[in-house]
């Protein structure tokens, strides 16, 4: 086989063959790609390029020729053909590479799945994680050739999963009666699967046009969540934190007390918070939480009275980023996972009815009790209530929306907080 650098001159004058086909490989720089050759096929009457492609198939090295076009009357440029090979030679290359990506993820299993969730999402909370590990080493059976196999849920390729294998998964909490468990497994998996498809490439690649097969409603089971029926009114804040001071790590009183007087997120903002985060403004303390801060989708910005800021720098020191840096335990953060032990183990000395879901809840009410024009949803960046009217806009400031009216909310929260406080002692 001849290999020489085609040219438009080359083409037209390479006399046509009388016996069999002879093959010409380009030599042209651009057509010096591994694994492919440009050729040009001379027949009795016609002039052909193709592209040779050459690979490994099951151990043995194979070829194979793709058309590219009939050169016998100058059908492209020479320049446009070697495009066309480029091209075709990129779309192959890419594909290749596609398919060992499959190969190599189609075993893919659940646990692996998880496993990169929790390393690459990174703030995941000690309960979540202790759950997902549950879940992972849970025991089903399958039957495959109809032979029944244990395998573990974290076993299972993920590719695999359809929504009756996620039933299967689910059915023995359903048939106990654990709905609620049978729904966080549901949940766990959906979660798992969206962030794969979101943040793999390569998983995301295998799973590709296939459902998240956990994406069902639980309504048939009778499973419906509900909100949390506890409350804490007003009218219990002074037994509140009578309670609370019987706690003996003063870090839990202070993050309980934050909870009812900032009414943010516990554990998603409020154990979060960060020096950085913490501004003065306009003569007054400020907590900003920049777009993005967990489901914070913009600017959020908390006025911090005196009460709260007293509790907040007593941390100074304790770590430079993260003000509620947890220097007790092997956990860097607090969770929810640890304070479900702590209200556990005092609701079962005390036996009171809230809970720190209610915390923020209640934080709302009172502001909408203390004055009807309030709107709370403005403090708790609830989207819903944050109407941005001709008669709101006189309280922006920048980033600092609402300015003068969360003060004022905040300042008369922060009196009945504090009547609540002298009460308790």
């Amino acid at each position: 086989m001849a290999s020489i650098q085609f040219t438009p001159s080359f083409i037209n004058k390479v006399p046509f063959s009388d016996n069999k086909r002879i093959y010409y490989t380009d030599s042209h720089p651009r057509s010096k790609i591994k694994n492919f050759d440009l050729m040009l096929v001379v027949g009795k009457q016609t002039k052909t390029a193709y592209m040779r492609y050459r690979f490994n198939y099951h151990g043995a090295r194979k070829q194979k020729l793709i058309q590219l076009s009939d050169m016998t009357n100058n059908a492209v440029s020479l320049s446009e053909l070697r495009d066309m090979y480029v091209e075709k030679a990129n779309d192959i290359t890419r594909d290749s590479i596609n398919f060992l990506k499959k190969e190599k993820y189609k075993n893919f299993t659940f646990k692996q799945g998880v496993d990169f969730y929790l390393k690459d999402k990174g703030d995941v909370s000690d309960w979540d994680r202790e759950q997902l590990l549950v879940l992972c080493n849970q025991v089903i059976g399958i039957k495959k050739n109809d032979i029944e196999t244990a395998i573990k849920v974290g076993d299972l390729v993920l590719a695999e999963f359809d929504r009756s294998l996620v039933k299967e998964i689910i059915e023995p909490f359903i048939d106990k009666g654990s709905l609620y468990s049978a729904n966080m497994k549901r949940e766990f998996i959906q979660r798992i699967w969206n962030y794969l498809n979101k943040e793999h490439e390569d998983v995301a690649s295998v799973l590709v046009n296939k459902p998240n097969p956990a994406s069902f409603s639980m309504k048939k089971t009778g499973f419906k969540k509900r909100a949390s029926t506890k409350q804490l009114p007003s009218s219990e804040y002074a037994e509140f934190f009578r309670t609370v001071n019987k706690i003996h790590r003063s870090d839990f009183r202070d993050l309980l007390y934050l909870f009812l007087i900032l009414g943010q997120h516990p554990f998603a903002e409020i154990c979060k918070m960060r020096w950085d985060q913490i501004v003065e403004f306009d003569g007054n303390t400020w907590w900003k939480m920049e777009e993005g801060f967990h489901k914070v989708d913009n600017v959020h910005t908390v006025p911090l009275p005196k009460i709260a800021l007293d509790i907040i720098n007593r941390y100074k020191g304790n770590h430079e980023e993260y003000v509620f840096w947890n220097i007790y335990d092997k956990a860097n953060l607090h969770s929810k996972a640890t304070f479900k032990n702590v209200i556990g183990r005092l609701r079962a000395k005390y036996n009171f009815t809230w809970d720190i879901r209610c915390l923020r809840a209640s934080f709302v009410t009172t502001i909408n009790e203390i004055n009807p024009t309030y709107v709370a949803g403005w403090l708790t960046n609830d989207q819903t209530s944050m109407t941005d009217t001709t008669s709101s806009k006189i309280y922006h400031r920048g980033d600092f929306k609402y300015h003068d009216y969360k003060l004022e909310m905040m300042n008369a929260y922060v009196e009945i907080i504090e009547r609540a406080i002298n009460e308790a002692v």
